[in-house]
Order: C-alpha cells, then sequence, then structure tokens
C-alpha cells in the first residue's frame, strides 16, 4: 500500500473519530433532529453539484435517505442528547456491520466466508476491549 492511501485512511478514520465529538457540541445548540438533518442537508447539497442524479428511481433515494437520516441517525442524536457519549455512541454505531452480516444471513441465507467472520471477530473484540 502507497503512503499517500495509508495517509488518507488515517485522515478517515481520524474525521470519523472527530465527528462524534463535533455531534455532542453541536448538539448543545440545536434539537437533535433539526441537527441530523442540517448534518444531511450540508452533505447532500455539494453532492448533488459533484455527484448528480442518481441512477436510481428516486423512492430509493428517498426511502435511504429517510431510513439513515431519520432513522438511524436521527435516533443516535436523540441519544446522544440524552446523555450517550460520544465514544459509545461511536461503538453503537459500529456494531451495525455484525448485525448487518446476521440479518442479511437470516432474511437473504447470504452466508459470510471465513475472512469475513475473522473480520466481524476481530471487530467485536476491539469492541468488548
Amino acid at each position: 500500500m502507497r503512503p499517500r492511501h495509508i495517509a488518507l485512511a488515517v485522515l478517515v478514520a481520524a474525521l470519523w473519530g472527530v465527528n462524534f465529538v463535533v455531534i455532542e457540541l453541536g448538539l448543545d445548540h440545536f434539537p437533535p433532529l433539526l441537527f441530523s438533518a442540517l448534518r444531511f442537508l450540508v452533505a447532500a447539497v455539494p453532492a448533488i453539484f459533484l455527484l448528480g442524479r442518481p441512477s436510481v428511481a428516486w423512492k430509493w433515494v428517498v426511502g435511504v435517505g429517510l431510513v439513515l437520516g431519520v432513522g438511524k441517525f436521527g435516533l443516535l442524536f436523540i441519544g446522544m442528547d440524552q446523555g450517550m457519549p460520544a465514544g459509545l455512541s461511536s461503538l453503537v454505531l459500529q456494531v451495525q456491520a455484525v448485525f448487518t452480516a446476521l440479518f442479511a444471513a437470516l432474511a437473504l441465507s447470504e452466508r459470510p466466508g471465513r475472512v469475513r467472520l475473522a473480520g466481524m471477530a476481530v471487530a467485536l473484540a476491539g469492541i468488548g476491549a
């Protein structure tokens, strides 16, 4: 892996970690659902101009936006507003990857291979440490 790629990966991890501290600070000034909506608005406006129209039906774009923006992040912001610490919020949000794989196995009969199972075990061990 090139040094540039490693630096970009570290930058993404650092930004992701700081993200929860910024959320906690923002919740001091905005109600949770409004702050979640503002976050998605700030991300969506540049994406509209840089990426253009997605090649899927609008019902899917709206559906994913509602599930992620209102459901997932709305509940996250409400939880943090009610006192959940930023660090714990980050961990709880990351466990979604394990649950997604489990739900896919149950609902879609997808079977993760050994490498994915090992990755999930490492992720859970890191969360439990």
